[in-house]
């Protein structure tokens, strides 16, 4: 299945997991659970694959349910809508679904979910400036996700959905380089 047609696919479950937690008062817990989901799947793609499988029956397929059930204290809504997934063979599929319910749940919440990149970890006095300057930016409440990556030697990449800041050193000698062989 092509990207595109992944993101659409879960865009529709996302939307439909959406208007049920709104229509039983349950957003809060139904983003809590599409949290602990998106980071199972994360770090267990396989094994969602796996029980993807039709040799596995439809009880085997159930059991998932009914483990990550007990492991994350789903609500009734986010339960009703793991068995769709489980009944439409759409595991492979989970990651994207929670991911695209919280970009949803974010969306109307006028929260922005931003991936900062840094060569260093942050102090918390240098975390808190960041996230002031970019929720003035957004005009949104922050959520930042860090991710350190050394190769940046220095400065931040910034990446909000389709917006890239990058004032990495990196970027910086990179253009300087480009600048002085005179290909820019």
């Amino acid at each position: 299945m092509k990207q595109n047609s992944k993101i659409k696919a879960a865009l529709i479950y996302a939307q439909s997991l959406y208007e049920g937690a709104s229509e039983h008062n349950c957003l809060e817990a139904c983003h809590k659970n599409a949290l602990d989901l998106k980071s199972f799947a994360q770090n267990n793609a396989d094994i969602l694959q796996k029980i993807n499988n039709p040799l596995y029956s439809a009880t085997q397929k159930t059991t998932i349910t009914d483990i990550l059930s007990k492991n994350f204290q789903l609500n009734k809504v986010m339960l009703n809508c793991l068995d769709i997934v489980a009944q439409n063979r759409k595991w492979p599929l989970l990651e994207e679904i929670m991911k695209q319910f919280t970009m949803l749940y974010n969306n109307n919440k006028g929260i922005a979910e931003v991936d900062v990149t840094t060569a260093v970890d942050l102090s918390a006095e240098q975390d808190n400036l960041l996230k002031n300057k970019l929720s003035a930016i957004f005009g949104k409440k922050i959520i930042v996700n860090y991710i350190k990556d050394e190769n940046i030697i220095g400065g931040l990449i910034i990446k909000n959905g389709s917006q890239f800041i990058d004032i990495s050193v990196k970027n910086k000698l990179n253009v300087l380089e480009k600048y002085m062989k005179g290909t820019k």
